[in-house]
C-alpha cells in the first residue's frame, strides 16, 4: 500500500506539472496572437515563440507518457480502494479538469492563430511574387532596350 501511495503522489505531481506547463503554453500561444495581430509581424519573435512552445510540448509529451505508465500500475488499486484515496482522487479530478480547460483554450487560440498565420503567409507570398514579377519586367525592358541599335536608356530629342 505504501508503494501504491507513492505512485499516487507521483500521479498528482505529474498532473501539477502538466497543469503548469499548459499554463506556460497558453501564455506562449497568447503571445503568438499578439505577434500575429501586429501590423508588421516580427518573424524572429514568432520563430522564437514556436521554439519555446516546441520545448514545452516535448516536456508535456514526456509527462503524459510517464503518467500513463504509472496510472496503469495503480488503476486497479484506485478502483478497489476509492474510499481510501478519496482526497487524492478529488485533487486529481480537479487537476484533470484544469488541464482539460487549458487544453481546450489552447486549441481554440491555436486555430485562430493558424488562420492569421496562413493569411500572413498568403500576403507575403503575394508581395514576393509581385516583386519578382516587377524585377522580371524591368530586366525584360532593359534587355529589349539594349538589343535595339541606337537606343539609349534615356530618351533624348535629337532634333535641332
Amino acid at each position: 500500500m505504501a508503494q501504491k501511495n507513492s505512485y499516487i503522489l507521483i500521479l498528482l505531481d505529474s498532473l501539477r506539472k502538466k497543469d503548469e506547463i499548459l499554463r506556460k503554453l497558453l501564455q506562449k500561444t497568447q503571445e503568438q496572437t499578439v505577434i500575429l495581430t501586429e501590423k508588421e509581424i516580427d518573424a524572429d519573435a514568432f520563430e522564437k515563440s514556436i521554439s519555446e512552445k516546441d520545448m514545452l510540448i516535448s516536456q508535456l509529451t514526456k509527462l503524459d507518457e510517464g503518467f500513463e505508465s504509472v496510472y496503469a500500475r495503480v488503476r486497479a488499486e484506485l478502483d478497489e480502494s476509492r474510499a481510501d484515496y478519496a482526497e487524492e482522487i478529488r485533487e486529481m479530478q480537479s487537476l484533470i479538469s484544469s488541464v482539460t480547460d487549458k487544453s481546450v483554450s489552447i486549441r481554440a487560440i491555436e486555430e485562430r492563430n493558424y488562420k492569421r498565420a496562413q493569411e500572413y503567409f498568403r500576403v507575403t507570398r503575394g508581395k514576393i511574387h509581385h516583386a519578382r514579377l516587377t524585377s522580371r519586367v524591368a530586366d525584360s525592358y532593359h534587355t529589349s532596350m539594349v538589343g535595339i541599335p541606337g537606343a539609349r536608356r534615356t530618351q533624348i530629342d535629337q532634333k535641332k
